[in-house]
């Protein structure tokens, strides 16, 4: 049996309206980013990583 887990891990703190209005995450402006909530976001994504192990 193989069991295989993929993600793209994304910024999940960009408000809905900007990704629908530029049609996806590429062309968001960067003056959405923070640090602290980027942090979380890495902490989130290694346990998660931890977890699928």
């Amino acid at each position: 049996m193989k069991i295989g887990y993929f993600t793209e891990r994304p910024y999940r703190w960009l408000p809905e309206e900007e990704i629908l209005k530029n049609h996806s995450f590429f062309a968001v402006s960067n003056r959405f980013f923070d640090a602290e909530k980027a942090a979380d976001d890495y902490n989130y994504y290694i346990d998660e990583n931890c977890y699928a192990e």
